[in-house]
């Protein structure tokens, strides 16, 4: 049986509460953050290494993101009792007659999904071909074993001299000096010792996950950048640093090679960067606490993002003098707690109703008999009974209950008044969508119901 209320002033929001999306949009206020922060403080100081920990640890907190919790606790709303109540509807099937079925609204939430999980299936095949091309030349080009690496030789390719992971592809220049040459290696083989080819792809997978953010494309570029300082102060460190500063300028006057984008080569897009970083004096020590304050930046901004707001829990029951008490959660299939059941001692009238988390408190005379059961019922699920056998804690798993509906009466209490709330309310058969009626100012067949019920099935 489906209902589908209509309200004729009301336009369909859509909720997009859904926490994947709840998570991209705690991460993309991260992101951008993050970018914004580095680049106006630590994007122009000499602490590479700092730098380049800054950068990766955006990988680290994104993946945290979803575990960091930190609890706001509120005191629950309280429910206030009924004030008006609307007749009775019975739902009713006619003879005849057809109605199209009502209109289905567009759910953005599904289609932002699918768009983000297609944007995100593109960038990793996209990266998967990059890395296949890589693994090609390595195959395609005689390589050899060498001091820690391996010498892939890509003479007459036309390929700049580039690294990635171990791999060293190395094509010879005729224009440059034995130093020149050195300094070359010495650059490369700083990529490879200091592993930036496993960052880089961290950043590819970040990147790819977070494909529509450009503070994530600009973090990415901004990493390499803080590679190739690194690889330029390690070969400075190993040769005449003249001599690797005119080599590195040079650069600009030639034809920048192609080169797959995971690889770290020396003729990268980044020179003009790289030679103002090799003119720029080394920063000072108080500059250090720079990455202080960015980091104490960070960590308020997690503080925030973490803060869920949570319902006050209450404390220890408390037992009257001479009483006893039974206490439980009630949970689901799967687990997830049920709220609004009833618990009952069966044979009396001694009962209780679980709270939002599932939770109850029967508070009883005396300590019930081993015989004696609990009777767990709830409109949605089958009643279960379970004996009580001395404990003061019984938790109890209930099972959905499908039934089939011949006829339903619905109630509903309001403060407001009921005519403007009953012309908006149009209802559908499932299986042949003929129009369903309510019984007009009929309440005799409405059943006797116990207080507090509400909805009576046939």
């Amino acid at each position: 049986m489906k209902i589908t209320k209509v309200t004729k002033t009301a336009k369909t929001r859509t909720k997009m509460n859904h926490p994947i999306l709840e998570y991209l949009g705690k991460s993309s206020a991260v992101l951008l953050v993050w970018c914004v922060l580095y680049r106006l403080l630590l994007r122009r100081q000499t602490f590479f290494q700092l730098s380049r920990a800054f950068l990766l640890a955006v990988i680290v907190w994104l993946g945290a993101l979803p575990l960091v919790r930190i609890p706001l606790y509120y005191p629950a709303p309280s429910v206030a009792a009924a004030a008006a109540v609307l007749p009775a509807v019975a739902v009713v099937a006619p003879s005849g007659g057809a109605t199209p079925a009502a209109d289905t609204p567009f759910d953005w939430t599904t289609g932002l999904l699918y768009a983000y999980v297609f944007g995100v299936a593109v960038c990793l095949l996209r990266l998967g071909w990059q890395m296949f091309r890589l693994w090609r030349f390595r195959c395609f080009f005689p390589n050899r074993t060498a001091d820690g690496y391996r010498l892939v030789d890509t003479t007459g390719s036309g390929l700049p001299v580039f690294s990635f992971f171990n791999w060293l592809f190395w094509q010879e220049n005729p224009a440059w000096t034995p130093t020149e040459r050195r300094h070359v290696l010495a650059h490369e083989l700083a990529h490879i010792r200091q592993r930036h080819s496993v960052d880089a792809l961290l950043m590819e997978v970040m990147a790819a996950a977070f494909w529509f953010h450009p503070a994530a494309h600009l973090l990415k570029a901004d990493l390499k950048t803080v590679h190739e300082y690194l690889a330029d102060q390690a070969a400075m460190r190993q040769g005449n640093a003249q001599i690797y500063m005119r080599l590195v300028q040079r650069q600009l006057l030639q034809r920048l090679g192609l080169h797959p984008p995971l690889a770290q080569p020396f003729c990268s897009s980044q020179i003009k960067q790289r030679i103002a970083m090799l003119k720029t004096p080394d920063s000072s020590a108080t500059k250090r606490l720079r990455y202080v304050w960015v980091v104490a930046a960070v960590l308020l901004l997690a503080g925030l993002l973490a803060c869920e707001k949570v319902p006050q829990k209450t404390g220890a029951v408390v037992v009257p003098a001479g009483k006893f008490a039974v206490t439980g959660q009630v949970t689901d299939e799967n687990g997830k707690p049920i709220a609004r059941v009833t618990v009952m001692l069966k044979g009396t009238t001694k009962g209780a109703v679980a709270d939002e988390d599932g939770r109850y408190v029967l508070l009883l005379d005396e300590m019930p008999r081993g015989d004696e059961m609990l009777v767990f019922s709830h409109v949605a699920y089958r009643s279960t009974e379970t004996p009580v056998a001395g404990r003061t804690a019984v938790d109890v798993d209930m099972e959905p209950s499908v039934q089939a509906l011949s006829r339903i009466y619905i109630f509903g209490y309001t403060n407001d008044p009921v005519e403007p709330l009953m012309s908006a309310i149009e209802m559908y058969k499932d299986s042949k969508e003929t129009p369903l009626y309510p019984l007009s100012g009929d309440t005799q067949a409405r059943p006797a119901l116990p207080p507090g019920a509400f909805l009576t099935v046939e």
